[in-house]
């Protein structure tokens, strides 16, 4: 580019200056068509010139670093607890699935799991920790409490997001319901609020009621089956 540039002008100045061009300066109304044009280019801009000698010009495509771009939507602040399908209360948080509850019990700061007596029975809950009773309550709804039920099924975490530092006893529930039956809890303990089941995702209407009727259809088709007598 420079060095055609300045071919150019060794040709020109070999031939000698033509000042008649510049004779008229000054007679024009617009200013506009006879004056210089100038063109700001953004920086990080690129010029090229093309075989026919045309001046192509290519912009920057870095954005501008003054400008930034940002969503103005708050980040959801994360928590420990899960409240899906369910709700939380000044003393628990509690969420559910088909066939599980998942308590969150709120404990004071510092408790340790061997501070800890957890009771579950099939209709009632208890939580003590060092002999003072945190929750002693009977169930909404009947849970299973067979040993295998009761082992493992409890853990103290902590609350990160608690400003008090207060610690959670996490507790899992296993619903008890006839076989082949759903039951969506409204709530744990029959003083909690009740939440609307039938706003549950994925929950199908009727089914319940349609899961109760296909059983009781089982055991009258069993009980029309002839027995067999057995001699001795």
């Amino acid at each position: 580019f420079f060095e055609g540039a300045l071919r150019r002008l060794t040709t020109t100045m070999s031939r000698g200056i033509d000042y008649s061009k510049w004779d008229n300066i000054g007679d024009s109304s617009d200013d506009e068509a006879s004056g210089p044009r100038v063109t700001r280019l953004a920086a990080g801009s690129k010029i090229h010139l093309d075989k026919s000698g045309e001046v192509l010009i290519e912009p920057n495509a870095v954005p501008d670093p003054k400008v930034t771009i940002q969503d103005s939507r708050p980040l959801a602040a994360p928590t420990t607890y899960s409240t899906t399908n369910g709700a939380s209360v000044a003393t628990h948080h509690w969420g559910q699935e088909a066939d599980s509850v998942t308590l969150w019990v709120i404990a004071p700061p510092g408790t340790r799991g061997r501070d800890l007596q957890v009771d579950i029975q099939e209709r009632s809950l208890q939580v003590k920790a060092q002999g003072q009773a945190l929750l002693d309550a009977d169930l909404a709804y009947p849970v299973h409490a067979e040993p295998e039920d009761l082992e493992a099924c409890w853990e103290v975490i902590d609350w990160p997001e608690d400003e008090a530092a207060r610690r959670l006893i996490k507790i899992g529930l296993r619903k008890k319901a006839p076989n082949r039956v759903t039951v969506w809890w409204k709530k744990v303990f029959p003083t909690d609020p009740e939440i609307d089941v039938t706003a549950i995702a994925g929950r199908k209407d009727g089914s319940w009621r349609q899961s109760w009727e296909e059983a009781h259809e089982l055991l009258r088709e069993r009980a029309k089956q002839p027995k067999t007598e057995i001699y001795v």
